[in-house]
């Protein structure tokens, strides 16, 4: 696709922020699948895009792409639980997931 195609895709993409007195959790994974690890990414942002909290953590087991995601998704809310921001939007972009 090349450069030029990614950054398209990129400015289509563009973060909402949650109503007023809620907080978003956005989560993401990364797989590297030969060394068995998979990297858990966490941002929770207030209504005016602050960061409120982050979190990351790699785990040394091998899950497919689908599983991973659920698992970044529970360490988001456990995250947001464990700081207080329990009113929450969450956001992922595995909309299989979501349904």
């Amino acid at each position: 696709m090349g450069d030029v195609g990614m950054r398209s895709i990129a400015n289509l993409i563009h973060w909402q922020p949650p109503p007023e007195n809620l907080y978003k959790i956005n989560t993401d994974v990364a797989l590297d699948v030969e060394r068995q690890i998979v990297g858990v990414g966490v941002v929770v942002r207030d209504h005016r895009g602050q960061v409120m909290g982050v979190s990351s953590q790699h785990l040394e087991v091998n899950f497919n792409p689908g599983v991973a995601q659920a698992i970044a998704l529970f360490r988001g809310i456990a995250f947001a639980e464990e700081a207080g921001l329990v009113l929450a939007v969450i956001e992922s972009d595995v909309y299989t997931l979501l349904i």
